[in-house]
């Protein structure tokens, strides 16, 4: 129930804005790496920052060991609106096998996540409802089993 009131929610569109700090081991999801400081909330896992760096805007900030600002990199939407509408036209909806989502209740996906030099490019994509999504980062299901039809 709880999946489907974020759908209805959400309807697929606009997510939070919130701030997360990850080391590089971090969002590379090496072992050993510290958690990811989530402001206003606890410290959130590799797998976590992955998925929410799969629905989010992405901006970079890197500091140096004095904690000074270095580099400030641009946002990065995911995806855009030609690829959203790409990705509603071919897919449908929740590509999760049985699953009956529409698009609009969906969410992109990366098959090869971008901090893993995935493309943001429609080859790249899958639409997925929330709940499905979430059971894909959480290693229920593999990317590419999501790929058959697309």
């Amino acid at each position: 129930m709880a999946d489907a009131l974020v759908e209805a929610v959400t309807g697929g569109g606009v997510k939070a804005n919130i701030q997360v700090t990850a080391t590089v081991e971090t969002l590379a999801g090496l072992p050993g790496s510290q958690a990811a400081d989530q402001q206003y909330g606890l410290p959130v896992s590799s797998q976590a920052v992955e998925q929410l760096a799969c629905d989010c805007s992405i901006t970079r900030v890197l500091l140096d060991s004095q904690s000074q600002v270095i580099d400030v990199g641009r946002a990065r939407r995911v995806p855009s609106l030609p690829v959203r509408r790409a990705l509603d036209a071919r897919d449908r909806g929740c590509k999760w096998p049985g699953c009956d989502r529409p698009a609009k209740w969906c969410a992109s996906h990366h098959l090869k996540h971008w901090t893993k030099d995935g493309s943001t490019d429609v080859d790249n994509l899958v639409l997925l409802c929330h709940r499905h999504h979430t059971l894909v980062h959480r290693g229920r299901r593999s990317s590419n089993q999501m790929t058959a039809g697309c």
